[in-house]
């Protein structure tokens, strides 16, 4: 399910109309000649359609322990667990993830992909523009323990 509004560039007004014709059907074809592949050599073709489709995401943190000083590694994990696949616009992350940093704690190596919007707060994007079910990301940040705090 794709995130594009209708646009009058599409060959119709800016508001989906219900059309007026025959319910389509499908209808199989046999493999694509060479005269197909010349006339259509597209691969893909975009339809929009409307439908009641939901995904779940889900974040997981990550528990670590250590000593002042030590350096840990501790991931935040982003997960789709369905029942959708969600596909966003293409080249864009399909979501964001803000990413807290511990008290106690400074990061020696933040994951790649995240901005800083703090010294204690990352903003994580998704490395395509679609979540398949059941995917997702994984955030892992190198911490340094600054200093002893309870649970």
């Amino acid at each position: 399910i794709g995130t594009d509004a209708p646009d009058p560039g599409d060959g119709g007004s800016s508001e989906p109309v219900p059309g007026t014709g025959d319910p389509l059907t499908l209808v199989e074809k046999g493999p694509a000649t060479d005269a197909d592949r010349k006339n259509h050599p597209e691969t893909y073709t975009r339809v929009d359609v409307t439908a009641a489709n939901t995904a779940d995401f889900a974040l997981t943190g990550d528990e670590k322990q250590g000593k002042v000083g030590d350096k840990v590694t501790a991931t935040v994990k982003f997960a789709n667990k369905g029942p959708a696949r969600v596909q966003g616009t293409l080249d864009e992350s399909v979501t964001t993830v803000d990413i807290h940093i511990p008290k106690g704690t400074s990061v020696v190596k933040p994951y790649d992909f995240c901005e800083v919007i703090t010294k204690t707060h990352y903003r994580c994007g998704t490395s395509q523009s679609w979540v398949d079910v059941n995917g997702g990301e994984s955030y892992p940040f190198v911490l340094r323990i600054d200093k002893a705090v309870g649970r």
